[in-house]
């Protein structure tokens, strides 16, 4: 990453996590070396990138989704030369999904039309009672998938970051179109561009209106994650662990605790302070007696709240703003920003240079009617 403030760029990305990093490096990998990141924090990553559990997860109930997370999932594991993080990025540790066989087998039946099928199996949940904090588990079974895992935040950004232009402590503040490009207005002074992409997550609608958009796309929800107080029986190489039925997941942080979420989904206001919220203490006690009885008394360190956007129909929004021209999109990620942002940063890039169109189930134009 390459710290600067410049008056003029072809492309300006507002948004440093992985959206717009992953937008900037896939720029570049195209053949566009002018592009200039906007992060109003002191650096890259601080939100909602930087504020997850760091688990690589393809399972979903959308193929199409999943599909994306699988093309992620292989980047991750196995970067093409020219991305050059500082170390390995995804520990693949695998994952467990658990739920009813009816649940269960949703799931494996999209996961086997998106990855090789060695790389996944069905198997009775109690498997997992090898490890005494998993013990007990009330769900029949789970979907096993070895190729998912934990991700190196730091690394993967900086993989992305590196050789990019990135101007730090700059807030955007609004945008105007003339014939010849536009003028960004920041916290830092006036930038010319030719295209505007905002990759802003929550403050994406905030971000859109200052340049004009017509339409509020996203939907700014809070999700918290707790950290257990350190645990004799965390083994660190244990798989992360979603009950997909009580919407709970723990998994070992690597240095004795666990990370644990209630996947709270609460809306909120990005243009206010984001607090933490002792309701879902409680919420979080409630779900891991259900799903995981033998953290039902679980002590924790600390917690905190972060972001997760969201769209109207929750795929991504990736593409051309359909009402305002040299205006792009690489928001509504609902969480799945780490493992899917190679694939969000390669159709962004693409969707810019006019290399190809952005599938019709993830372009800003399906919301127009």
């Amino acid at each position: 990453m390459k710290s600067v403030f410049k008056s003029s760029a072809r492309v300006v990305i507002v948004g440093g996590g992985f959206a717009g990093a992953s937008t900037a490096w896939w720029l570049r990998k195209f053949g566009e070396t002018d592009s200039l990141i906007l992060e109003r924090e002191v650096g890259p990553g601080m939100q909602a990138s930087g504020q997850n559990a760091a688990m690589a997860r393809q399972a979903t109930q959308d193929l199409f989704i999943t599909r994306l997370l699988a093309e992620g999932v292989r980047f991750l594991a196995t970067p093409p030369p020219e991305f050059r993080a500082p170390r390995p990025v995804l520990r693949r540790l695998g994952s467990a999904l658990l739920g009813s066989d009816a649940q269960v087998g949703k799931l494996a039946d999209v996961l086997r039309r998106a990855i090789p099928s060695d790389e996944f199996e069905i198997g009775p949940a109690a498997n997992l009672a090898t490890h005494p904090y998993l013990s007990g588990i009330p769900a029949p079974m789970a979907l096993y998938t070895r190729s998912d895992g934990m991700v190196d935040l730091d690394a993967l950004l900086s993989g992305f970051l590196r050789n990019t232009d990135v101007a730090t402590s700059c807030a955007f503040l609004s945008a105007a179109r003339d014939p010849d490009g536009w003028t960004v207005q920041t916290s830092r002074g006036d930038i010319r561009c030719y295209t505007l992409v905002i990759a802003a997550g929550a403050w994406g609608n905030l971000c859109g209106s200052g340049a004009g958009a017509g339409l509020r796309l996203l939907r700014p929800t809070t999700r918290h994650l707790f950290q257990s107080v350190r645990g004799k029986d965390f083994c660190r190489d244990a798989p992360f662990v979603w009950d997909t039925a009580a919407e709970v997941y723990v998994r070992p942080d690597g240095g004795g605790s666990l990370y644990m979420s209630a996947c709270d989904q609460d809306d909120c206001d990005p243009s206010a302070p984001i607090l933490p919220s002792n309701r879902i203490q409680e919420i979080l006690r409630g779900k891991l007696a259900r799903a995981f009885p033998a953290l039902a008394a679980i002590r924790y360190h600390r917690y905190w709240v972060g972001t997760r956007t969201l769209s109207p129909d929750n795929r991504f929004v990736i593409g051309p703003d359909p009402r305002t021209a040299g205006l792009f999109w690489a928001a509504g990620l609902g969480g799945h920003g780490v493992t899917a942002s190679p694939a969000i940063g390669r159709i962004a890039a693409q969707s810019i240079l006019g290399l190809q169109d952005p599938p019709p189930e993830l372009s800003p134009a399906r919301f127009e009617k």
